[in-house]
C-alpha cells in the first residue's frame, strides 16, 4: 500500500511540474494576429483597436511578434489593425501623409511601404 502511495506522489509531483512548464510558454504570435483581426474587422478607429482583448497580448511580446505581423501583411494584405500593431511594436510610420492635419491612411500605400521596411531590415 505504501508503494502504491508513494508513485501516485511521484505522478503528481512529475505532472505538477509539467503544468508549470507549461503555462509559461510564449503564446503563439500567429494565432493571436488571426484572433485581433476577428476581434477588429468591425472597428475602423485604431483608438477602437488598441481595447481588443488580444493587442495587448500581442503588444507583450514585443518586437518578436514584428515578423508575424510582417508575413499577414506579406499573405494577406495589410489593414490598419495590424499597421497599429506596427506602429506601437517599432515606434516606426513609414508611410504617413497628411491631409488638413491628420494622418490620411491609404492601406495599399501602407503596405508597400511596410514590406519596403521588413526588406530593409532583413525580416
Amino acid at each position: 500500500m505504501w508503494i502504491i502511495s508513494v508513485l501516485i506522489i511521484m505522478s503528481l509531483v512529475t505532472f505538477g511540474g509539467g503544468v508549470y512548464y507549461a503555462t509559461h510558454i510564449s503564446p503563439d504570435p500567429e494565432k493571436l494576429i488571426v484572433e485581433y483581426l476577428d476581434e477588429t474587422v468591425h472597428m475602423s478607429f485604431t483608438h477602437m483597436m488598441r481595447k481588443a482583448p488580444t493587442y495587448k497580448k500581442i503588444i507583450d511580446l514585443g518586437e518578436s511578434a514584428v515578423p508575424a505581423i510582417i508575413n499577414e501583411i506579406r499573405c494577406a494584405g495589410g489593414s490598419v489593425a495590424l499597421y497599429a500593431l506596427l506602429w506601437e511594436l517599432t515606434g516606426v510610420r513609414p508611410n504617413h501623409p497628411m491631409e488638413n492635419g491628420f494622418v490620411k491612411i491609404d492601406v495599399k500605400a501602407e503596405e508597400k511601404a511596410w514590406l519596403k521596411w521588413a526588406k530593409e531590415k532583413g525580416i
